[in-house]
Formats: C-alpha cells, structure tokens, sequence
C-alpha cells in the first residue's frame, strides 16, 4: 500500500466536485464569507476523513476480512459456518454510517409507522440472510445469475403486494446496506471464502457475495411493508 497515492488519488477525485459545488454556490446562491469559510472547512475535514478511511480499510478491514473468510470455510460445520456469516452480516450493517442516517429519514414517507431500529434490525436480518445464501451458492455452485433472477422475480412480486411507501424504501435500503464499511469487507470475506478455488475463480465469487447483500435488503424492507400493509 502506498499511502502518498492514496492522498493524492482521494484529493484528485474530490477536487473536481468542490470547484463545482463551489461554483454553483457563488452563482446561484446569496452566500456569505462565513459560510464559505465552513464550506471550505467542511471539505478539508471530508477529505482527511476519506483518506484515513481508506488507509484504515487496506491496512485493517480487508486483510480481516480475508483471514476471517478462509479461517471460517476450513470449519467442518457447515451450518456453524453459515449461521456465523448471517451473525456478521447483521452486526456489519447496523454498524454501517450509512444506514444509520438512513433509517430515521424513513419516518417522512412512513410517518412513523414503523421505529427506526426497527427497520434497521430487518436490513441487518436480509443483508445476513442472503449472505448466508452467497455461500450455499458458493458450496453448490448455483449460478449466481439463476439465483439473481429468482429474487428479483420475488421482488418483483412483494413490489406489487407492500404499500407504495415500503417500495421507495426498499430500493434505497439496498443502496445504503452496501455502504463503505459493508462492501469492502464483503469483497475481502468473499475473496477468503473462496480462495480454495484459486485466485482468479475466487475473485469473480467475491462479487457474487456483495450483489446478493444488496438484494436482501430490498426484499426484507417489502416483505416487512406486506406484513405491516
């Protein structure tokens, strides 16, 4: 890992986006030096932010991920090992930033109907749930476009059957349930996981785990709007 490429990766991909933000506030909004100056601030403590993110993730959250994933699939308990990648995928999206600040938003279209924690236990449940699913599809070797289909086809039918609200919901869930904690780690467990099948079969299973987490959500938050409907 090189740290100085990192820096100057994060600061070229942030630059672009602040002199156009910028622009626009000078154009088009009545703004004062003040807020300019916390603008400017603002941008600074984001950038520093990303970089220590990223450097945290190559040198600690991906190696973990990897270790924990080719330690698990030596276990000769296949549901010891399954129920344990449910358990850690339930525990990596409450802890995700993303969802977080997700949740309590909800209660605009909901009006309350159902508690934050509430909704962010059922994403935890359908982002480890399906990841359980990734890896009976690694062990059986089940198509991950077969399976892909299936579930979009479930979706397609709880889309029709929960309220409107739970529908706007869900499809946004499965964005913010694969947030910069969750898909890194899965990308690294993934890649541990199915390491024993060699490098490069092992990374093209790795992805197969991030498309399914996204997926879990998105089905859990519409069966919850079916239940509640």
């Amino acid at each position: 890992m090189n740290i100085k490429d990192i820096i100057l990766e994060i600061i070229y991909s942030i630059i672009p986006l602040t002199i156009f933000i910028f622009i626009l506030l000078l154009l088009f909004i009545d703004i004062s030096i003040k807020s300019i100056i916390i603008f400017v601030i603002g941008v600074l403590m984001a950038t520093i932010g990303f970089i220590l993110f990223v450097i945290g993730a190559n040198v600690s959250l991906l190696p973990l991920g990897k270790k924990i994933g080719q330690s698990l699939i030596t276990k000769t308990s296949l549901w010891f090992v399954i129920g344990l990648i449910v358990a850690l995928g339930f525990a990596l999206t409450v802890a995700e930033p993303a969802v977080l600040v997700f949740a309590p938003q909800t209660d605009i279209v909901i009006n309350g109907i159902v508690p934050s924690y509430l909704l962010i236990i059922v994403m935890a449940l359908g982002v480890g749930i399906f990841l359980g699913l990734a890896l009976l599809r690694f062990i059986f070797n089940i198509s991950l476009k077969t399976l892909l289909i299936s579930c979009y086809i479930f979706i397609f039918i709880f889309s029709y059957l929960a309220p409107y609200q739970f529908f706007t919901i869900a499809f946004d869930s499965g964005g913010v349930t694969t947030g910069p904690i969750i898909s890194p780690f899965l990308l690294a467990l993934g890649l541990g996981l199915t390491s024993i099948k060699g490098i490069a079969k092992g990374t093209e299973e790795s992805f197969g785990f991030v498309a399914l987490a996204s997926i879990g959500p998105i089905l859990a938050v519409l069966i919850l709007g079916v239940i509640i409907g």
